[in-house]
């Protein structure tokens, strides 16, 4: 019999791409109930004032209307959001689902109408009157710690959410001892995740049964299960939340908003199934934003390289809400977490600040916190190697942590389970030719041709388990995912994981996973996900944790099912178990694999009264395992870009991108590289072109996609990939994450090689984005300076 094929490690089609190329899938906006009704939420135009009156007499005239609510109408039914952080610095805030009394940024929510369509209640919306009295805004971190006599929340003693400070070593003897000491001030914008398809959720209560049943394009179904639940003070096991397929999620949807509480609660008054779909203005406006960091940086380092200690300071702009359930001080913590990198830093000192202004809330988005640590970090070592004349990727190997000291605790506290980091440099060096681009600099130069390499050295914490948050103190992330197997009577599979897609390809991966380790067919595999009625308990699709965390307990439950199959085997055929194999469906002694049982036969038998097997062997060939990593298992890599800078127009164009990853044992190499690319192309988009901007009235500008710039197909480059595979010892097959990596490192890949194209003029950039217009103001404020030291000179 020939060896099986290996599924773990195949570049297999996605099995769920089938329906969505026929048009088959089922999307939020795509779901009819009968007697289905519509919401629309009336925004706030203001970001700071007092709601005086609001008068719905003549929306309630309006056509299709049923009825129209307002905070006060909904506050004693339906609880505030109010996430928690067990730390001393955290201070907690209430989030009404509908504004009461205040409004706190453009966009938040003052009413909702229902009507029979969504066109009649945008329609009646509009005559909703709503009298404010405006306060003065607080628009920026500046004016809010100084804003001492206007709070944004009065019960709050100052404008500061959270408060954080770490010392790791002797950060201050370091920087007596330095050779070097290098001082930058960074600015990572605002921005969002802009997923493919928008926010939306449809309720529908059923009062023959108590049941709510709650459809929502969520990450995280049992968190937003028991926070309806929570807020609504209806009985958690008679809640239901489905996630049907979703168009992207990237963390902005992880969260539980205050449009999912208010469906949820008129579905329940009216008896009737309501929606809602969020639109792109909404989105932009109103949905979770992300990032927002002003961070001041120095290092301090010898003369042959040796990075001695950093010290950071980061004041987090993060709106007017805490998110939930990650609350303000999730951006402040993950970036301090992972601030040193891959470098062995043994001094360090980070003190950030989550300041509340009048904005939009900012929580999770890929990367979060995790993309400021190589866009800082990385900069500061190429301005080191510049000062002591060491090549860039030379500094680089001299500080790596060496893969022997592994498990290695950072100065920041975490720590790295594995990793080997050279090796992705060396490559991604070789790949990229980095000789070869480095001796034709100069001749380019000499054409006026500005061509510039960057290096971005990264780590990505993933899958972090209870043990991470609850240092962290973030008390309501569940942090363990969970999977359920049946095999039924037919030898078919079934498997049930707490953690839904939004297009990464979970389906395929778990099957591939499966199939591996029972020894079974793909194609006698199905996965299911998203639906906390029949899907264990779990986190949810966020941190880059899906093959990690539930993975690894799909991993554990398949090896106690198959065992349990072995044995069963073992007494059919008596055979001992461990002279026994399953490949392809079929149990076989491995001394005469064409002597064997299928597993149809082997599972038809076993759930047979008329075969009496062992005692031991208990009835059913089902089981459920749940999983936390006892820390987060840390992938890596080494990117490089390679880029052009007309320093006429300021326009930059990528003309190579080169990853080199390590996120242990790859599953399929082909959905890996998927994750990779979208990553990347949502760091091109963060390094060049998104910012989402406020005026000083906290008035959005860029609330439309003609003015928040995303790259398109022609902007984002071909992403040449190579991968390593070194093995996490926390989880069972040696798996990492890798959904964030893209994004982490390519910001500072390419900010690093713009900076290295324009080394002629001593230009370097520490905000975000690098825009055309930053580049020429930077190219002419440069030659000012220039003209002013020849004419000095000249004096």
């Amino acid at each position: 019999m020939p060896m099986a094929e290996r599924y773990v490690g195949c570049p297999i089609r996605r099995l769920e791409d089938t329906r969505y190329l026929l048009g088959c899938g089922q999307f939020i906006d795509d779901l009819r109930l009968p007697g289905m009704v519509c919401a629309h939420f009336l925004r706030s135009p203001h970001a700071h004032a007092r709601i005086l009156r609001i008068d719905s007499k003549q929306a309630l005239k309006a056509p299709g209307v049923l009825g129209v609510w307002t905070g006060q109408e909904i506050g004693s039914k339906v609880k505030p959001l109010r996430p928690h952080v067990e730390s001393k610095g955290y201070r907690a805030s209430d989030w009404h689902p509908l504004a009461k009394g205040k409004v706190r940024y453009v966009g938040e929510a003052v009413a909702v109408v229902v009507a029979t369509d969504r066109y009649r209640a945008e329609d009646a919306a509009e005559s909703v009157s709503v009298e404010y009295f405006p306060l003065i805004p607080v628009p920026d971190v500046d004016t809010s710690l100084n804003a001492k006599d206007n709070a944004i929340h009065e019960e709050l003693e100052s404008n500061i959410l959270f408060e954080f400070e770490h010392a790791g070593g002797d950060v201050d003897k370091a920087f007596e001892k330095a050779d070097v000491k290098i001082s930058r001030s960074f600015k990572h914008p605002r921005c969002t995740g802009l997923a493919i398809e928008n926010r939306g959720v449809v309720a529908q209560y059923d009062a023959s049964k108590q049941v709510l049943t709650v459809w929502s394009s969520t990450q995280a179904p049992d968190l937003l299960r028991k926070t309806v639940a929570e807020c609504l003070g209806h009985p958690e096991h008679r809640v239901r939340v489905i996630a049907p397929d979703v168009g992207g999620g990237f963390g902005i949807k992880m969260h539980v908003f205050p449009e999912e509480l208010i469906v949820s609660h008129l579905a329940r008054e009216l008896r009737q199934p309501v929606k809602w779909i969020e639109d792109r203005r909404e989105n932009l406006m109103a949905s979770m934003h992300a990032r927002d960091h002003v961070l001041h940086a120095e290092i301090a380092a010898r003369n042959d390289g040796t990075i001695l200690a950093l010290k950071v300071q980061d004041f987090c702009d993060v709106g007017a809400y805490s998110a939930y359930p990650v609350t303000a001080a999730l951006e402040p913590l993950s970036c301090a977490s992972v601030m040193p990198g891959p470098y062995k830093i043994g001094n360090y000192y980070f003190r950030s600040m989550a300041v509340a202004t009048n904005k939009c809330p900012v929580g999770a988005y890929r990367g979060v916190g995790f993309a400021l640590s190589p866009f800082v970090t990385e900069a500061l070592m190429d301005l080191v190697a510049r000062e002591v004349r060491i090549d860039p990727a030379e500094i680089r190997r001299r500080n790596f942590i060496p893969p022997e000291e592994f498990p290695f605790t950072a100065a920041s506290g975490t720590i790295y389970d594995s990793g080997n980091y050279r090796p992705s440099l060396e490559q991604a060096l070789k790949l990229a030719d980095y000789e070869g681009v480095r001796s034709s600099q100069q001749q380019l130069r000499g054409q006026n041709r500005y061509v510039g390499l960057g290096l971005s050295s990264f780590i990505e914490p993933t899958g972090m388990g209870r043990k991470v948050y609850r240092r962290r103190g973030m008390v309501e992330v569940p942090a363990f995912d969970s999977a359920t197997i049946k095999v039924d009577s037919s030898g078919t599979v079934r498997a049930y994981l707490s953690t839904p897609s939004q297009g990464q390809g979970q389906e395929t991966t778990f099957a591939q996973l499966l199939a591996e380790e029972l020894g079974f067919r793909m194609e006698d595999i199905a996965v299911f996900l998203g639906d906390t009625e029949t899907c264990p308990a779990g986190n949810g699709t966020f941190a880059s944790r899906s093959i990690v965390s539930a993975g690894s307990a799909l991993v554990l439950v398949a090896r106690q099912i198959r065992q349990k199959l072995l044995a069963a085997a073992a007494h059919l055929l008596q055979v001992p178990a461990g002279e026994l194999e399953i490949q392809e469906g079929r149990v076989f002694a491995k001394a005469r694999p064409d002597e064997g049982l299928s597993i149809r036969e082997l599972a038809q038998e076993f759930h047979s009264p008329l075969h009496e097997f062992p005692e031991e062997l208990s009835p059913g060939l089902e089981a459920t395992q749940s999983f936390s990593l006892t820390g987060a298992a840390v992938s890596s890599g080494t990117h490089v870009a390679i880029v052009e800078v007309d320093i006429e127009t300021g326009i930059v164009n990528i003309l190579r991108y080169v990853a080199v990853e390590d996120c242990g044992k790859i599953i399929n190499p082909t959905i890996v590289d998927g994750q990779i690319r979208g990553g990347v192309a949502q760091g091109v988009g963060s390094a060049l072109y998104e910012e989402l901007v406020y005026d000083d009235q906290g008035q959005l500008l860029t609330a439309t996609l003609m003015d928040y710039l995303v790259p398109g197909s022609t902007e984002v480059p071909s992403v040449e990939i190579r991968h390593l595979e070194t093995l996490s010892p926390l989880t069972p097959n040696g798996s990492k994450g890798v959904g964030e990596s893209g994004i982490i490192a390519s910001p500072a890949a390419i900010n690093n090689a713009i900076a290295d194209a324009l080394t002629p003029f001593g230009i370097s950039f520490t905000k975000l984005p690098v825009s055309p217009q930053n580049i020429l103001d930077a190219l002419r404020e440069n030659s000012k300076v220039r003209a002013g030291i020849n004419k000095e000179g000249q004096e």
